[in-house]
């Protein structure tokens, strides 16, 4: 990712005195290049994913944990997973997961929705008002609500350095789902510029039933389809 130098004495005038509007797009530009990368090998590249899940009662008493480590490959209309290891409340149960993974997809299935509405997506920008915010370490968090309800919508900040790279986004949804009293996402950006941690939270709440979650996604091995094709 090319990212613009600036001369430490203008970088420290330019956050002392107030945010030009003109930053704005270059931050979200930013951020849309992260996102686009990721989309890329979401569609034609491969990484491994471990993902982490624990959820609790509302005494407060672990009822279930959940492990998987899995290896994706895509290729335009091919997509492969790869069970490498998987555990239910602390049991291997690898070759269940591996039998699941392998069943045909049933018909009828709904195919899944298109991705969340991101404020950086250029369809979606003018839908939220956006808000910057310098920091003292040199950092600049942008917070991002939406200028009225729309299905999706999100809220919360990204933190971009100061040569205006995405390192982070804080989220969650701006109308929660029916019974949710949380639910919340972080993801971390890499230095490579794909995202390499995603980590959420959540409590549902029922009259007699409750849940709080929290799962961690950890992104290795991240390899873009032109790059494996050499």
């Amino acid at each position: 990712m090319n990212r613009p130098r600036f001369l430490p004495g203008i970088l420290a005038l330019s956050f002392a005195l107030p945010l030009r509007a003109a930053r704005l797009p270059d931050l979200l530009d930013s951020g849309w290049q992260v996102q686009r990368r990721w989309t890329a090998v979401a569609a034609n590249g491969s990484f491994v994913y471990d993902f982490a899940l624990k959820a609790w009662n509302g005494a407060g008493m672990l009822k279930e944990s959940f492990t998987r480590s899995v290896r994706v490959s895509n290729r335009g209309d091919q997509h492969r997973s790869e069970v490498l290891s998987a555990t239910r409340d602390g049991r291997d149960v690898t070759e269940e997961a591996r039998a699941d993974e392998a069943k045909p997809s049933r018909p009828g299935r709904p195919k899944p929705k298109d991705d969340l509405p991101s404020p950086f997506d250029p369809r979606f920008r003018d839908r939220y008002a956006f808000r910057e915010e310098p920091q003292p370490d040199g950092n600049v968090d942008l917070v991002f609500r939406p200028r009225s309800a729309f299905d999706g919508a999100l809220e919360g900040r990204a933190r971009f350095d100061a040569a205006g790279a995405l390192h982070r986004v804080d989220f969650a949804p701006a109308k929660r789902p029916r019974f949710t009293k949380r639910l919340d996402f972080t993801i971390i950006i890499g230095a490579d510029g794909y995202p390499e941690r995603v980590e959420s939270g959540g409590e549902v709440s029922l009259i007699i039933w409750k849940r709080k979650f929290e799962s961690t996604l950890l992104l290795r091995d991240v390899r873009a389809g032109e790059k494996e094709a050499r």
